[in-house]
């Protein structure tokens, strides 16, 4: 049986240009449409979105543990943490720790596939008033709650408006949103990056946006051998 189940966090510069290692999730992403699923962007977009959106409440609905965070996060973040709204941390699906750096004040980070907003939250506290967060989601639902609680959040801590966004779309088209290229200093994803329909496109996009010197810190599942048909057919692994 194929192991359907691991965690792969990364940091891939944009000072790497085109290093073995940054060709290699590029090669990571192709080949890995080869076990990809069957059906068509829009039956995927359509089937992950009313997942996350209408079948899950929070952490507690997950059909299996592949969505279950791993490894503890800095204890700096941890302290941010007790001050996210506790409806926001029970709606987060993320597979690893909070994957964001510390030290980034001032920078301008991208969330792709933020859902509820938990690790944006945490990066509105890391990257200050004079930086920014950006949030990028398809689900109506998740961006109502990360929306709903970001001026009292951000007004908590101090800041005269909030420095955080969220918007409504696919990750594989951020550029159609407004991400202009080389303007963002961060990108961050928690397991969502294998939820797109064309990750090759994802990574393009992140490398597109990232400034010189920039970079991608991100969590997810992956396989390592190729998945069983009937695994490819079953739905409940394409939303998880």
């Amino acid at each position: 049986m194929a192991r359907v189940r691991g965690l792969a966090s990364r940091v891939w510069s944009r000072k790497l240009g085109n290093s073995q290692f940054g060709s290699s999730l590029f090669g990571m992403a192709r080949r890995g449409e080869s076990g990809a699923p069957t059906q068509t962007p829009d039956a995927l977009h359509s089937s992950v979105s009313d997942y996350y959106g209408k079948t899950l409440k929070g952490t507690e609905d997950l059909l299996t543990n592949i969505c279950t965070i791993e490894g503890k996060a800095h204890p700096l973040v941890q302290r941010i943490l007790e001050n996210v709204p506790q409806v926001i941390k029970g709606k987060d699906y993320g597979c690893g720790a909070v994957p964001l750096p510390l030290g980034i004040a001032g920078c301008h980070v991208l969330d792709l596939g933020s859902g509820s907003g938990k690790d944006c939250y945490v990066a509105a506290a890391l990257v200050g008033e004079s930086g920014s967060v950006t949030g990028i989601d398809m689900t109506d639902e998740q961006l109502e709650t990360s929306r709903k609680y970001a001026d009292d959040y951000c007004g908590a801590l101090g800041y005269k408006q909030t420095n955080m966004r969220f918007l409504k779309g696919y990750i594989e088209n951020i550029k159609d949103l407004g991400v202009k290229d080389e303007s963002i200093d961060i990108a961050t994803s928690n397991c969502v990056v294998n939820l797109a329909s064309d990750k090759e496109a994802v990574l393009k996009a992140v490398w597109n946006a990232l400034k010189w010197g920039g970079e991608f810190q991100f969590s997810d599942i992956y396989c390592d051998r190729r998945i069983p048909e009937e695994a490819r057919k079953d739905e409940t692994f394409w939303n998880e």
